[in-house]
């Protein structure tokens, strides 16, 4: 949070302007919204995208039923095979987590999304297969440094009051953070302006698979909070 601070106070000075806008994606949304409720002088608007829209615990409970039930409803036996043979949450190991975002992922059809960062990445100037390496490295290390802390998150943060318009744009497929959650999260919360919506078709990765539907809400809601 402190470094998003202090990038946010260098981005102030470097476009001249008093305040930014700052979006947050899953766990940034976390992030982004400790940022404005620390220092909301410094933003003029929080924007929320796979928006965690509860603790961690419930989150996570919420997210398998989500991932199992659309399995069922879709006709995919090996993925209801699998969630059901890991069975709901709490899990003791990490094997259970990885069987779920897995199944997530593929339902989600973020393989294609993930996939394509991948070749992206193969084919930038300048890139080694070391430093993919180190970037999928970089992940495992810092997966496992920040997800115990997980269940520090205040819980208060969840219906908070806050300085500065929040709104939330959610992937209305996102079997991550569940949309339901989100919208909740927004409704409990109090803020000068609030407004929550989804992008149709997409999922926890909405920015990113479906930009120009994500870009056309943020614009509006923007242009509607002034």
């Amino acid at each position: 949070m402190q470094d998003g601070i202090e990038l946010a106070d260098s981005l102030r000075h470097a476009l001249n302007t008093n305040r930014i806008i700052v979006v947050g994606h899953s766990f940034g949304s976390i992030i982004g919204l400790e940022m404005v409720r620390a220092r909301p002088e410094l933003f003029s608007a929080f924007v929320g995208t796979g928006q965690v829209g509860a603790p961690s615990d419930t989150m996570i409970a919420v997210a398998y039923r989500n991932v199992l039930a659309t399995a069922k409803r879709r006709g995919e036996r090996i993925a209801v095979r699998e969630l059901t043979e890991i069975g709901p949450p709490p899990w003791r190991d990490g094997r259970a987590y990885g069987v779920e975002h897995k199944w997530t992922n593929l339902l989600e059809h973020n393989d294609a999304f993930l996939n394509a960062s991948l070749s992206f990445m193969l084919t930038a100037p300048g890139v080694s297969l070391q430093d993919i390496n180190d970037d999928f490295a970089g992940e495992g290390f810092s997966g496992d440094k920040l997800v115990p802390h997980l269940k520090e998150i205040d819980p208060a943060l969840f219906h908070a009051a806050f300085s500065v318009p929040i709104f939330v744009i959610q992937g209305a497929e996102d079997l991550t953070a569940p949309p339901g959650l989100a919208r909740a999260f927004v409704a409990a919360i109090r803020a000068p302006k609030k407004e929550f919506t989804v992008v149709p078709a997409a999922g926890h990765f909405a920015l990113f698979t479906r930009p120009d539907a994500f870009l056309d809400l943020l614009v509006a809601l923007l242009i509607s909070g002034k």
